[in-house]
């Protein structure tokens, strides 16, 4: 029951110690929420389901959310957070106890036999040497930020030897002690700075791993942006090959009649014939095409729920240009705007913010070990059991102290660390350089947008013109066959032109807002853009 006791109160008391000590580096941080909490699986607030018919915009926010390579960087931010905490735990106070019994029972030689000896039998021959000890520890070692290391620690044991009753001393004598260890560290590991550099490093860590989630949140976007643009323009090339091809039919059957009624030679049906076999062709290569375009978009569906499952998704908007603000090259924002903005920017400061850290730690490891380390202790000794409380008084006189300089470095001068210094120094060069290469390649990606936009511009509005010119070519056709100056035919074959004409001002429409959203990309306003941020 003593044994109990005195062990509750020397924990309690060490653990009091510590707890009036505050850690500055406890800070509070939010728990995250169990991975088991989100479903990856659910479609985003506010978006319908019911039809299979989703919005470019709502579709950009689908895949910010549960696009499964975004997820997995959202996870790496988590970890990063897990790492960020854990780094924390280097100042944890840690609680220790240790027991043990041991016993000895063993022959004295010569040398032994008066420090160990325990008399003799009648023949001369010397009792051997035994002794049984059982000892307990228990203390708390803490680290602070400076590097400051201390423990604290409570000391119990009872022994009971051969010698004793030779001595005249109480069998069994019990030992207790109260003692701290102090070690502070004067060069290498010491200061704020680097004890805690882990800790800044996780941080960074941290923040990259978010800004990671923004680029492949913009780089997804834009992905699914382009193929949903893609089913759009199959559509339309869908629908105005079909209208080509009914044209196609309609002249050959006025043809037909024209042949029939011995105005025109066999040869031109036979022609007509061909080109609507060509035209028949044409509109299924290009429904091939949609097929292809809305099983790549369905791609970025496969992990809905069962009951958000269609058959097909398909865009709810028609092919329409967007607005003139984003497809002018002097709507791009300035080199310095876009670099600030990109994500990719951000990454690569905190990659050299992270090299600045770890090489001031490569710094710090090159200096010798040199530490002071101070050892107190309260001490005392009685044929009865010790109470905490008569260790620790000061009517106790019995202690001991030492206070020492310990000394290490290698007679090479620390090869490892110098090594290890000149790698940091060489990482930091290379994400500085990185940092240069990248803005140099900004400054590419936005010269080569803005020459993107003006021929994609310079090509829609070329497509206009050839549609006004048709348009009038046919409206004069019609005039023409009214006052009986031409035929049908020529009118029909002026809206197979115009109908032809009219694909390709969509194709055009497509690849100029593909071009805008790939200049969003490019300026770093993508995700503000689609309304994911």
């Amino acid at each position: 029951m003593k044994k109990s006791t005195l062990a509750t109160v020397s924990l309690c008391s060490c653990l009091f110690l510590v707890a009036c000590e505050p850690n500055p580096n406890n800070r509070k941080t939010d728990a995250p929420a169990p991975a088991g909490s989100m479903s990856l699986r659910a479609l985003p607030a506010g978006i319908e389901n019911g039809s299979g018919k989703i919005s470019l915009k709502d579709f950009a926010k689908v895949l910010a959310v549960w696009d499964e390579q975004v997820q997995v960087q959202t996870l790496e931010v988590e970890i990063a957070k897990q790492k960020a905490i854990g780094t924390l735990g280097q100042f944890e106070p840690v609680f220790y106890a240790d027991i043990s019994r041991s016993g000895e029972f063993a022959q004295t030689s010569a040398a032994e036999h008066f420090s160990a000896g325990t008399g003799g039998n009648a023949n001369g021959a010397d009792f051997p040497f035994s002794e049984f000890e059982t000892a307990a520890k228990v203390g708390v070692e803490v680290k602070d930020t400076s590097g400051i290391s201390v423990n604290l620690y409570y000391e119990m044991g009872q022994i009971a030897n051969s010698l004793q009753a030779s001595a005249n001393l109480p069998n069994p004598e019990h030992s207790a002690a109260l003692g701290v260890t102090i070690k502070a560290p004067l060069a290498k590991n010491a200061g704020k700075a680097v004890n805690t550099s882990s800790t800044v490093v996780a941080g960074i860590d941290e923040d990259i791993a978010q800004e990671t989630v923004r680029l492949i949140k913009t780089q997804r976007a834009f992905e699914g942006i382009k193929t949903y643009l893609f089913v759009q323009r199959a559509q339309q090339r869908v629908y105005w090959r079909k209208q080509t091809a009914e044209l196609s039919a309609l002249l050959q059957s006025e043809l037909q009649q024209k042949v029939s009624q011995g105005l025109i030679e066999q040869s031109v049906l036979t022609e007509a014939a061909a080109e609507v076999a060509q035209r028949r062709a044409s509109l299924t290569l290009a429904r091939q095409e949609l097929n292809e375009q809305q099983s790549a978009l369905q791609i970025y569906f496969l992990a809905l729920d069962q009951r958000a499952q269609h058959a097909r998704w398909t865009p709810s908007e028609p092919l329409r240009l967007v607005s003139s603000k984003t497809l002018s090259r002097s709507a791009l924002p300035s080199l310095d705007t876009v670099y600030a903005r990109r994500p990719e920017s951000k990454i690569n400061a905190l990659r050299i913010e992270r090299e600045e850290v770890l090489r001031m730690v490569a710094e710090n490891q090159i200096l010798p070990e040199a530490n002071l380390v101070v050892d107190l202790k309260k001490t005392q000794l009685s044929g009865e059991y010790i109470p905490f409380r008569d260790v620790f008084n000061a009517k106790n006189p019995y202690e001991s102290w030492r206070i020492g300089f310990e000394y290490r470095k290698g007679l090479g001068g620390n090869i490892a660390e110098k090594a290890d210094l000149e790698a940091a120094k060489l990482r930091e060069q290379q994400a500085d350089l990185t940092m240069r290469a990248y803005r140099q390649r900004i400054a590419s990606e936005l010269n080569g947008i803005g020459s993107i936009l003006d021929r994609a511009r310079e090509n829609l509005r070329y497509q206009n013109e050839i549609i006004a010119a048709q348009e009038k070519l046919l409206a004069t056709e019609q005039a023409n066959a009214n006052s009986g100056s031409s035929s049908s035919i020529d009118v029909r074959r002026s809206q197979i032109n115009l109908t032809i004409a009219k694909e390709a001002r969509a194709d055009a429409i497509a690849q100029l807002n593909l071009s805008s959203y790939l200049a969003s990309q490019v300026d770093g306003t993508l995700l503000a853009r689609m309304g994911i941020e």
